[in-house]
Parts: structure tokens; sequence; C-alpha cells
């Protein structure tokens, strides 16, 4: 079985893969150096002088490191992936943002989602899976392209492994979906529609 330790700065479980060495990289180690290159990245978007490949580079270099990671004993999770995935859409690049969740992070297995307070039960085969917040990214990806069918696939697979968006979700879909209010198109209204119906309280068993 896997090892664990518990993680006392964030409240996760950190899981240390079995047959592999641990080296002297930490939980928080990597934590610091994703939080650093998102923030890099977002100081690069105030200067209008760079480029778009300069204000990736950040991301980029981190994504490669993070490929990386699991020769150090610490498994690709969503804690690490996901605050990347969401700078790439900061971006417009909602294609790398994608691929890095879908290629790097299974479905998660089914399972009721906990209640309001409590904590999530430990699955070790969600280890390197989804969670709420990389579904959500990728259903929000999908609706700033208009890709409504990619949009509701993505929306399936999150209630479908037994997770739910919740309010602040839905509102930042509709604002994503919707820049400008004042001059709708059929099209916005049509997502209009979409959005209002996930929105609805959801009658979980």
């Amino acid at each position: 079985d896997s090892s664990t330790t518990n993680n006392n700065n964030n409240n996760n479980l950190v899981v240390v893969l079995p047959g592999v060495v641990k080296s002297g990289v930490t939980d928080n180690m990597v934590l610091s150096l994703v939080k650093s290159c998102v923030r890099g990245c977002k100081a690069l978007q105030k200067d209008d002088t760079q480029t778009l490949e300069q204000r990736r580079a950040p991301l980029d270099a981190a994504a490669k490191i993070l490929t990386d990671i699991e020769q150090h004993g610490l498994p690709l999770v969503p804690r690490y992936l996901n605050p990347l995935a969401a700078g790439y859409q900061s971006l417009g690049l909602y294609n790398e943002s994608s691929v890095l969740l879908q290629d790097f992070l299974s479905d998660r297995t089914i399972g009721p989602e906990a209640d309001w307070g409590e904590a999530d039960t430990f699955n070790v085969f969600n280890v390197n899976a989804k969670d709420k917040g990389s579904y959500s990214l990728l259903v929000g990806g999908a609706v700033a392209q208009r890709d409504w069918t990619q949009a509701v696939h993505a929306l399936f697979n999150m209630t479908n492994a037994g997770l739910y968006p919740n309010m602040r979700h839905v509102h930042k879909w509709a604002e994503t979906s919707e820049p400008n209010r004042k001059h709708k198109t059929w099209k916005q209204k049509r997502a209009d529609y979409w959005l209002e119906s996930i929105s609805q309280p959801t009658n979980k068993q």
C-alpha cells in the first residue's frame, strides 16, 4: 500500500508512491513552485511589452517539472495542476489547459460528494484523479470557447463522478459566456438557458 503523511498546512493528504525512493522534494516545495510560476505569469500579463510566449513561459516551466514529479515519490494531484490550468485559461490558452488536466489526471472514481464541512473519504484510486476544481475548469474552458457540446460533456463527467457545481462555479461560467450583457445574441440567450438549468439545486440521493 502507498504510505501517507498528513500535511497540516493545507489539510490535504500527501501520498508517497510505493516503490519509489523519496527524494528531498516535498509537497510544500511543489506548491510553492506552482504558486510562484502562476504569480510570475500574472505579473507578465500586466506588461504590454511581453509576448504571449514570454507570458506563458513560467507556466510551461512548471508544467515541465511536474511531469517528472513522480520520480521524486510524489503523485501528480489536482492541487498542483489546477492553478496552472487556470493560468493557461487566463492567457486564452484553453487547449493547453484542457490537455494538462486530461492527460495527467484520470476521471474520478464515482462516489458521493462529502457534505459541507466534512472531509472527503480517502480513496486511493482518486489520488491522481480530477477534483471539483479540475472539472469546473474543463467546463469553464469549453464555455469560454462557446463549445457547448464539450461543456455538457465535461459537466456530465463531473456529475457522473459524484461532484456537483456550486453557485460560484455557475456564476463564473455565466460571466464567461456573457462578457457583454447589454446586447445578447440568440446564442447567448441559449447559453443563459443552459446555465440556469444547471444552477437549479440537485437532489442527491
